[in-house]
């Protein structure tokens, strides 16, 4: 959230926040959760399926500059995590 506020840059107060690395991280979690999951309910490996591919379009928009598509894909990324942490999590 900082490297959104930022405008998909390192946040000046926070020097050790990379929006590339930030956006690799996210993708990684959820690659790791979507592995952990393979034996889960169907909807919660769907889920994290659709979550895994919006999160490496968040990556690839994040390494292209593009702000607007970072913002939308972010959003998105937020959504599914959301849906997720609140049918299975929380």
């Amino acid at each position: 959230k900082l490297c959104q506020a930022a405008g998909w840059k390192t946040p000046a107060e926070h020097a050790d926040l990379a929006p590339d690395h930030q956006g690799l991280m996210v993708w990684e979690g959820l690659v790791e959760s979507r592995r952990m999951a393979e034996k889960a309910d169907p909807q919660l490996v769907k889920w994290l399926d659709e979550a895994v591919a919006e999160a490496a379009q968040l990556r690839q928009s994040i390494q292209a500059g593009d702000e607007a598509a970072s913002a939308r894909h972010f959003k998105q990324v937020e959504a599914a995590c959301a849906r997720c942490h609140e049918q299975y999590r929380n």
